[in-house]
């Protein structure tokens, strides 16, 4: 139906709108549905999560939908019953870009993954058996084919138990019930390997932001959980240290870090073509406890290293639930960024990891980090094995988060998936 006026002509689209949960999940926002729910082919989903979250029309601030703004309170949790026998629910992760209009199913989401297991429950897509206190739902990571768990308390109706006391250190989250979120063999989600450069440490060349003057930062390119970029944060470009991680040219050198990682990794050919895929590689700057780089007012003493992260081309403003698991394991890890910059202020302390530990033993050992960003802490437990050859395993990795529904209801969407189109006569 078109509607005529003076001088343009508009065509009315009808609404349609499916079934969802919006929901804080760790330190991120999103929205959680069912994948019976949208089209049988991903690749059909963008038109209409765009459209539902803001970004169909452009706008960043994504003002025509749920969406919040920015990459912390842009994404979608789609869920579905298992096809596979021994796991509870399939998982997809997908990553509203406000600022290209884009969605990108690259890589997963840590943080969302707890909220996975509340819905889970919710919708009844897990079986309770008995009066069960605490319950342990099996989820399918379909973008990086890992396999996941979510171990949460349930109450006698078989819900997920709500109110607890159980805070997300020093973070401005309240209280809530505890939920933990483990990543079994979390080696290799985007790539084959722990180390896909090869190496534990990486030397990545950049142009000088004032003078174009080749410069070399020092990184780890590492894939846990998901692939990261951990910067030494004494390697970085000296306008960075003066202005800080949010000043747009900071921010401009970072982003030119990350999109020559992908192209040292050989997922981009050019660095316009790293632009387009702003989810994988992700990036962070890495400094050891108590250094220049900390930004936040609080005590860092008990923190064994600082990051600052970065997200979609932004400041990050806590730290990504699977960048603590991959931070986690490049600090279990000898020779790593990560691991240096801890040493650096603990030169006659043995690391976990050492030779002289492990010499001869294949048994799994574990550690907590405790991981110090812009806003508070956040605790990494690392469980890794090591061969006779001095070969890495990660075993498994788990971080404790909590969650809380918002709201539930339907959300629409345009039915051509579409803005109202304005057309000149």
């Amino acid at each position: 139906m078109k509607v005529n006026s003076a001088s343009k002509s508009y065509t009315r689209i009808k609404q349609r709108s499916i079934p969802g949960v919006w929901m804080r999940s760790g330190t991120s926002k999103g929205l959680f549905i069912r994948r019976e729910h949208l089209p049988e082919s991903p690749k059909d989903w963008e038109p209409i999560l765009l459209d539902v979250m803001g970004s169909s029309d452009g706008n960043p601030q994504q003002i025509d939908g749920i969406g919040g703004g920015t990459s912390t309170t842009s994404k979608v949790a789609v869920v579905s019953q298992s096809t596979h026998p021994e796991i509870d629910v399939d998982y997809t992760f997908v990553q509203i870009n406000s600022s290209t209009g884009k969605a990108e199913m690259w890589g997963t989401c840590g943080n969302m993954v707890a909220g996975v297991g509340l819905f889970a429950l919710d919708e009844g897509l897990v079986n309770l058996s008995g009066q069960q206190e605490i319950i342990e739902i099996k989820i399918f990571a379909t973008n990086t084919n890992q396999m996941l768990k979510v171990t949460a308390k349930v109450t006698a109706d078989g819900k997920a138990e709500e109110g607890r006391d159980h805070r997300m250190l020093a973070n401005p989250i309240p209280p809530g019930s505890p939920i933990k979120v483990t990543f079994c063999a979390p080696s290799g989600s985007i790539t084959r390997g722990l180390f896909p450069s090869g190496e534990s440490t990486t030397h990545l060349p950049i142009g000088c932001p004032d003078t174009g003057a080749p410069l070399l930062v020092r990184a780890t390119l590492i894939d846990c959980a998901n692939l990261f970029v951990f910067v030494d944060a004494e390697s970085m470009p000296s306008r960075y240290r003066i202005e800080g991680p949010s000043s747009r040219a900071s921010k401009a050198i970072v982003e030119t870090i990350r999109r020559r990682a992908s192209i040292h990794l050989g997922l981009s050919r050019t660095s316009d073509e790293a632009a387009q895929r702003q989810g994988i590689p992700k990036i962070a700057i890495v400094a050891s406890s108590g250094s220049w780089a900390s930004r936040a007012s609080l005590s860092t003493s008990s923190a064994d290293v600082e990051v600052t992260a970065f997200s979609m081309g932004n400041l990050h403003p806590t730290f990504q639930l699977t960048g603590a698991i991959c931070l986690g394991a490049a600090l279990s890890m000898p020779n790593t960024v990560a691991s240096d910059c801890w040493r650096s202020v603990r030169p006659n302390t043995p690391p976990p990891d050492s030779s002289e530990s492990l010499l001869g033993r294949t048994a799994p050992e574990s550690r907590m980090w405790r991981i110090k960003h812009p806003m508070g802490w956040i605790d990494s437990e690392i469980c890794w094995s090591r061969n006779a050859g001095g070969e890495f395993t990660i075993e498994k990795a788990s971080v404790i988060c909590t969650a809380r529904k918002l709201f539930q209801g339907s959300v629409f969407y345009r039915q051509n998936c579409m803005t109202w189109l304005e057309q000149e006569r």
